[in-house]
């Protein structure tokens, strides 16, 4: 294969046996830095396959009885204290690191063959490690092969970006330009960037290199409120030669939910004017009123609360589903209320099924394998309730 590869093109790898005998092998093209992490080794087939094995006896011991035995089990219980709380922020999660790793196989070889496959390299900077497994399972012959080659071009650019942005800040995005040959001289430099970006200082800006080299320019925004996902794409062109850097930045409101509520009475055949004050983000805000003959419960807040609850235990899940079973016929729901409770129904009564044991019962926490009678029988109430009165939801 090449000694340097350059980013979205495609890069030949030939494959043939020294000794010209057959084989079968899998390839596999990957970040150097990713593999760096662990120190990932290019697998040694052999020493797997004849290592020594472990010994095949079974232990136990009476550690817990002895050590805890005056604790109970609660000092067992790792769960406790965990929740769901950022489950549906990982649906709108940035995805920052898009890491290179191809694998492909496995592919069979003749005695005597060369095969050649084709790869495609994305818009990557750096250096990649390609390694080749093969093996003869008929003979017990095994072996592997590596090697790391940098990807580069004449023109690369980088760009620094924060993991997170929340409204209303200003941040600097500093951008850096390689210029690796002495003919990259004037370099112009575009940033495009989502809604939730207000540029300050431009989108474009010029460098001039003397010679082969690296610059820093940076790009001032003020972040506005925003609930998708940002894309950043930075440009760079200069001499024939272009290249470009992209990546995903969420825009969060550190803030949690807020609610106002004001009681107002009003006597027989009266009028009131109510001015509200509106307070929070623009278009995140909704205001409501109720009206009732007997003091005000507020089922609105009430309702808003367990549907958007987001504690994700199997009797957190159920006590909040309980409830929304009969709201519609306490009051009035509007359709998108009414829409909202019958999603998160739905969705409990799946989550509560996706915790259920072999044996029927359920525990405090998905994924445990401890049974909780409190638990079973607030789901079994629950979904009984829900199939005898909610059964287009079921």
């Amino acid at each position: 294969m090449p000694d340097e590869l350059k980013p979205e093109t495609n890069f030949t790898i030939k494959v043939s046996e020294k000794n010209q005998k057959a084989m079968t092998y899998t390839l596999a093209v990957v970040d150097e830095g990713l593999l760096d992490l662990t120190r990932f080794p290019t697998p040694d087939i052999h020493q797997s396959f004849y290592r020594h094995e472990a010994l095949g006896v079974k232990t136990f011991d009476l550690y817990d009885y002895v050590i805890g035995a005056y604790s109970g089990s609660i000092s067992n219980i790792y769960e406790i204290g965990g929740d769901d709380a950022a489950e549906q922020g990982k649906m709108n999660k940035a995805n920052r690191f898009k890491p290179v790793v191809d694998y492909l196989g496995p592919f069979e070889l003749k005695a005597g063959e060369t095969k050649t496959h084709q790869v495609y390299m994305p818009n990557y900077i750096g250096s990649v490690r390609t390694m080749l497994i093969a093996g003869d399972a008929k003979k017990g012959a095994y072996g592997n092969t590596e090697k790391t080659t940098p990807v580069k071009k004449p023109l690369m650019v980088l760009a620094s970006v924060p993991r997170k942005l929340s409204p209303g800040e200003e941040v600097s995005i500093p951008v850096t330009v390689f210029a690796m040959e002495d003919r990259i001289k004037n370099v112009t430099v575009k940033l495009a960037t989502g809604e939730a970006f207000e540029a300050v200082n431009g989108n474009t800006q010029n460098l001039h290199f003397d010679g082969p080299g690296d610059d820093i320019v940076n790009f001032n925004y003020k972040i506005k409120p925003t609930d998708k996902v940002q894309k950043i794409r930075v440009e760079v062109s200069g001499h024939g030669e272009t290249a470009f850097y992209e990546t995903e930045i969420a825009v969060e409101n550190p803030n949690p939910y807020a609610q106002k509520t004001t009681q107002y009475e009003v006597g027989k055949n009266q009028e009131k004017e109510i001015e509200i004050d509106s307070y929070g983000e623009s278009g995140t805000r909704s205001a409501r009123i109720e009206i009732a003959s007997i003091p005000p419960i507020d089922f609105t807040k009430r309702l808003q609360y367990l549907i958007q609850s987001p504690y994700g235990s199997v009797e957190s899940l159920a006590a909040s589903g309980f409830p929304q079973l009969y709201m519609d016929e306490i009051i009035d729901l509007v359709n998108q209320d009414k829409a909202a409770a019958e999603k998160n129904l739905k969705n409990i009564i799946e989550r509560i099924g996706e915790a259920q044991l072999s044996s029927g019962a359920l525990p405090v926490w998905n994924g445990s394998k401890k049974a909780n009678t409190n638990t079973t029988n607030i789901s079994i109430r629950i979904n009984r309730t829900s199939s005898n009165n909610f059964k287009s939801i079921c």
